[in-house]
């Protein structure tokens, strides 16, 4: 563990440009092995793993918890604290208790299941949207375009893995 940290308080957690990727000060957290501690906003000790292999081994390491009502839970605010009654979701769970309650969901994420799922999934994305592109009518912006445009996703190929099918709305073409 590093004592000599570039991270403090003030600038932990720290602000993300994109909400798909890490903020761009990680990489320079990556460039050194082990785990960086500082003092959270909270007052609480915080310890930031950024390369894959220390997070792998905070992940396997049960000195470290992600169970919010842990009395040295890192909360990232002062006074933040578990509401009365918190029941944890299964990634706020520590063993024992976090392999029943995977095992007991486990069959929900299987590769079958999810197949089973995308109908109804797709049903209930087509809905809205063809209520949105119904209430817009032809030309919502008066700019000579149509709906379709505002909602307008890239080509899904015709391939086995998406059912062979191709959906207007998925098309550049409409076809």
């Amino acid at each position: 563990m590093r004592d000599k940290s570039p991270l403090r308080a003030e600038t932990w957690p720290m602000s993300r440009t994109c909400p798909f990727s890490p903020p761009p000060e990680y990489a320079g957290l990556r460039e050194h092995p082990g785990l960086l501690r500082l003092t959270g906003p909270s007052g609480r000790t915080v310890f930031v793993a950024a390369r894959h292999e220390d997070v792998r081994a905070v992940l396997g390491d049960a000195r470290f918890s992600s169970d919010r009502s842990h009395p040295d839970f890192p909360w990232t605010r002062v006074g933040e604290t578990v509401f009365p009654g918190f029941r944890p979701s299964l990634i706020e769970m520590d063993p024992p208790e976090h392999g029943p309650a995977r095992r007991a969901v486990a069959g929900e994420f299987t590769i079958r299941r999810i197949r089973e799922m995308c109908p109804k999934v797709q049903r209930v994305v087509d809905g809205p949207l063809d209520d949105v592109l119904a209430a817009a009518g032809p030309d919502p912006g008066g700019g000579g375009g149509t709906a379709e445009v505002l909602l307008h996703r890239p080509a899904v190929p015709d391939s086995p893995r998406h059912g062979g099918r191709r959906d207007r709305r998925h098309s550049d073409t409409g076809g």
